[in-house]
């Protein structure tokens, strides 16, 4: 089998949830061509949805020596570092992309999820305001936008961020329930305000 069939299968077998074939067909085409930048993106795309976080951070990074300017890895190496813990990592590798592919709203929605997790509010709702501007058609960034302005006690602005996202997905749990939070929020601190 040759490396772009090989790449196919894993591919095919990544998108059905097949998560054992798709590594092995990786795998394979990693063992023809271990230097090959997209055998390497898609065998840490592959670890990173199996949950082999360090299998994927390995893989990811051993791609980013021959090619140091790929926002993809960047974002799969964030991605793997904040679904391990390691906000840290995850925020300098989210950046990077971000700085390689401004314009690239799934970046930029990664790149403040990330900012949001550490407590740099301020940050994330710059970057989340940017998103739902550039991209109104993305849940996740008004999602983003309302759990920013939650944690601030923005409980009017987070309403109104909630029920964008809910127009644009109306059987969206998260954001009702988190519509019915902040609209709690809300009625809590207009009852609790000094007069």
């Amino acid at each position: 089998m040759d490396t772009p069939q090989a790449l196919e299968l894993a591919l095919t077998a990544l998108n059905s949830g097949r998560i054992e074939d798709a590594i092995k067909h990786a795998a394979e085409a990693y063992r023809r061509y271990p230097s090959d930048v997209a055998v390497l993106n898609i065998l840490g795309a592959c670890y990173l949805r199996g949950g082999r976080h360090a299998q994927a951070i390995e893989t990811l990074n051993a791609a980013l020596k021959f090619a140091p300017q790929n926002a993809a890895l960047e974002i799969n190496i964030g991605v793997a570092y904040d679904q391990c813990g390691d906000l840290e990592n995850a925020l300098i590798h989210l950046q990077s992309a971000h700085n390689l592919e401004p314009g690239n709203p799934e970046t930029r929605e990664k790149f403040a999820q990330v900012l949001f997790k550490i407590g740099k509010y301020d940050a994330a709702l710059g970057h989340y305001a940017a998103l739902t501007r550039d991209a109104p058609h993305l849940v996740a960034s008004w999602l983003g936008l309302g759990h920013v302005q939650f944690q601030r006690g923005e409980f009017s602005s987070a309403i109104s961020s909630y029920r964008q996202a809910l127009q644009r997905a109306p059987q969206n749990g998260i954001a009702q329930l988190n519509l019915a939070y902040a609209a709690i929020g809300a009625c809590i601190a207009q009852t609790t305000k000094p007069t």
